[in-house]
């Protein structure tokens, strides 16, 4: 005869191994995601792939969600780095959860609408200054990040004449 104590741990334990079979499917598919992304070097994955296959035979669900943790945590520098870059034109809709969950601060976004279209404009940078970019930006300008006269003025006095 078994306590009901044992019994319930039993169930647990079956719960969390049924839990983690299903769970292991998405995280290696995040696995390859990650690495056909770029997000991770081949040795890397091989690493995390390794972890996997061990996490995955031991049916362990917190090995899983330390996996799963690493990949968020490289998928959201590499947004942050994105970000930082300004590429321009290669936002998609996002939801106003994910929004208010990705913005750096929590300042909202400023945002120019040119014909049906919406392009979110990024706060001047305060701790790192780029050479090539002038700010403030006028509103109507379309270019968002214009580059400064490579020419020193001497030369472009000359080159105007």
């Amino acid at each position: 005869m078994k306590s009901s104590w044992e019994l319930s741990r039993m169930i647990r334990q079956k719960h969390d191994q049924r839990k983690a079979e299903e769970e292991a499917v998405r995280v290696y598919r995040g696995l390859r995601r990650a690495l056909y992304a770029g997000l991770m070097s081949e040795k890397e994955y091989d690493h995390w792939f390794e972890k996997l296959l061990v996490v995955e035979s031991e049916k362990d669900l917190a090995g899983l969600r330390k996996i799963r943790v690493y990949l968020r945590i490289i998928k959201e520098n590499s947004e942050k780095d994105s970000r930082r870059q300004g590429n321009r034109g290669t936002e998609t809709r996002k939801s106003s959860r994910q929004k208010a969950r990705h913005n750096e601060d929590d300042r909202p976004q400023k945002s120019v609408r040119f014909d049906r279209k919406t392009y979110y404009v990024p706060d001047p940078p305060h701790q790192q200054h780029y050479q090539d970019v002038e700010w403030p930006q006028s509103a109507r300008s379309i270019e968002y990040f214009p580059l400064k006269d490579q020419l020193p003025p001497k030369e472009k006095e000359d080159a105007a004449t």
